[in-house]
């Protein structure tokens, strides 16, 4: 606080002991023709960061002093005496990304320290219920500042911080110190919520809830892996958000600038980083497929225009360089960098396992799904040479796969050609892929899905899992399949955790709301049947839901569904869709065709 230019804002602060600023030389365009140096003007691509005032619910602790709760509304000050040490622990009751400010007088050296934390842990590995705080200790990042005695100064941090919880700490030194207030300042990407899902069951409209509020904090300027710690846009982590983010408020910016970022920071050998923007370069070579999954998943659920021409060179130059990488079995094999896949115990360090070749059923599975997509994206926008080229690798590849790691006995696909080991992983590609019959598929399903001595899926990758599920005509099961959901919100959270909530590091994971693209996509059962949401099918799946609304964005407008089960255990149906939007409902094996506007009607 002594060192602080209090009033720096104001017209009359007297700036005449500040260094004149230097001129670097003359900005261009990005695209100007002739460049001077290397100070570009690019168009921003984002808008600006909302902001709205946030304050602390309760007051759960304190030490040293006995406040009201009406100070959180801003109404009642309270004064610290000199050499005075105090504790208050404040409650917000959710999970939020925001600015902490707090306004003072007097108090010369007294020192002030702003501890941050999602929830209170019991130890160094667990948190137990987020709303429980007997116990359990506070343990996080904090700021500090230090008080140079001013009138009503005001203390804020440079970046903003996620906390449901706030430890204030107030140490005064030769004299009182007055806290006038405390409050903060939200921070987020105007994500607007024009998705809609509700149902008759309380918990499961919570669970929309928090999947919704897990990919609102971690939009920010760009999408993040997680909001509390490394805050970075992960490849493998922004697929699940980014469809998530578009599917439940139709924004497609962040979806664009995603993309636009991950092309922009590929290598000479052809991948992208893992993340990005990062000043510490790191290669994770099956997010590379995901970026290209990434490009397909916008073609498909949003813009079927040239936009997407553009990744063309991107996407050929990351396939050809996992093309070098194919051994003479016809399966991916190691690859430099770190072979991330997901995170659960029987994945060293995320790495599936792999034949002394290096040899995954599980990575080059992925690679044949990626080859596929890109076929898609080049029989579309680009060369149908190119598309026959990949179409005839990933058959190539899938059936080396088959060829060398299906085990006959146990009826599914090993991770290695040893067969020594098994997914769901694996698995969950066979039936993605059409790699045995659709006939079989849904028995291969229910047995990885009852299997427990396979290796399973973490939160992460159950968005693939719940594609199978969906793909072999079970998705009236899928509410069965997120228990560990249900388990986040009895443990009071108010967001969805990176792992297991017991245990997990961080409680705001996008990655885990996938949720909020299922209950639309499987649950209301809403999914384009063409390319930029065209044409549009309708399958429901509401399981033991007697009421049902949802509502999907799409580029055509926002489409519209409402379920109420009949006496008779039939289905009435009010569908609303756009002006100009077509498609098929299906329920039980019955069809009816939809046109566009409001139709409603009864099917057994």
């Amino acid at each position: 606080g002594n060192d602080y230019p209090w009033g720096w804002e104001t017209p009359e602060f007297d700036d005449s002991s500040w260094e004149e600023s230097s001129i670097i030389g003359p900005a261009h365009a990005k695209d100007t023709k002739h460049l001077r140096n290397e100070w570009l003007l690019t168009p921003g691509s984002i808008p600006p960061m909302e902001n709205s005032e946030v304050r602390m619910k309760k007051v759960r602790m304190q030490e040293g002093i006995d406040i009201s709760e009406d100070f959180l509304e801003g109404k009642k000050p309270f004064v610290v005496p000199k050499n005075k040490t105090v504790k208050l622990l404040l409650d917000l009751e959710y999970l939020t990304t925001a600015f902490p400010v707090i306004t003072v007088s007097g108090g010369k050296d007294a020192e002030i320290k702003l501890k941050y934390a999602e929830g209170l842990w019991k130890d160094s590995r667990h948190k137990g219920n987020r709303n429980v705080i007997e116990g359990k200790k506070m343990a996080g990042y904090y700021d500090e500042f230090v008080l140079d005695g001013g009138k009503d100064r005001i203390f804020s941090t440079l970046y903003w911080r996620t906390f449901r919880y706030i430890q204030i700490e107030i140490k005064t030194s030769g004299e009182p110190v007055t806290v006038k207030d405390f409050k903060a300042i939200f921070n987020a990407y105007p994500l607007q919520e024009c998705g809609v899902f509700e149902s008759d069951e309380v918990k499961l409209n919570k669970i929309w809830d928090a999947g919704w509020r897990t990919l609102r904090l971690g939009a920010q300027e760009t999408y993040l892996s997680d909001v509390y710690y490394e805050q970075m846009q992960y490849i493998g982590d922004t697929r699940v958000q980014a469809l998530a983010a578009l599917y439940s408020s139709g924004d497609d910016i962040l979806f664009k600038n995603a993309l636009e970022t991950f092309d922009s920071s590929r290598i000479p050998e052809g991948l992208t980083y893992s993340r990005y923007p990062s000043n510490v370069p790191q290669i994770i070579p099956p997010y590379s497929l995901d970026w290209i999954g990434m490009i397909h998943d916008f073609w498909w659920y949003w813009d079927d225009s040239d936009y997407v021409k553009k990744f063309l060179p991107g996407i050929r130059s990351v396939l050809f360089c996992f093309e070098t990488y194919i051994t003479e079995n016809g399966l991916v094999g190691k690859m430099p960098w770190w072979e991330f896949i997901d995170w659960t115990d029987n994945f060293k360090d995320g790495v599936p396992p792999q034949s002394e070749k290096g040899e995954s059923s599980i990575i080059s599975l992925r690679l044949a799904a990626t080859l596929r997509e890109a076929a898609d994206i080049e029989g579309r926008f680009g060369s149908t040479n190119h598309a026959k080229r990949y179409r005839k690798l990933a058959d190539s590849i899938i059936n080396s796969v088959y060829k060398t790691c299906w085990d006959s006995n146990k009826k599914m696909l090993a991770d290695t050609p040893e067969k020594s080991s098994f997914s769901q992983h694996a698995n969950i590609w066979v039936i993605l892929l059409d790699i045995i019959p659709e006939s079989e598929q849904k028995e291969l399903f229910k047995k990885i899905n009852s299997d427990k001595n396979i290796t399973q899926c973490s939160l992460y990758y159950q968005f693939y899992l719940h594609s199978a599920l969906k793909k072999v005509g079970l998705g009236g099961k899928y509410l069965e399949l997120i228990k560990p959901w249900y388990d986040m919100i009895d443990m009071g959270l108010t967001t969805f955790a990176e792992t297991s909530p017991e245990t997990a590091r961080s409680d705001c994971h996008p990655w885990s709301a996938h949720p909020v693209f299922y209950l639309l996509n499987i649950v209301c059962g809403i999914e384009p049947s063409a390319p930029g949401f065209k044409k549009v099918n309708i399958s429901p799946n509401p399981n033991n839901l007697n009421l049902v609304k949802g509502k999907v964005p799409t580029p055509c407008g926002i489409i519209g569904v409402n379920y109420e089960k009949t006496d008779k255990k039939g289905l009435r149906a009010i569908i609303e869709l756009p002006a100009g939007l077509t498609g098929t409902f299906n329920w039980k094996g019955k069809k009816i065709e939809l046109k566009e506007g409001k139709q409603t009607f009864n099917i057994d």
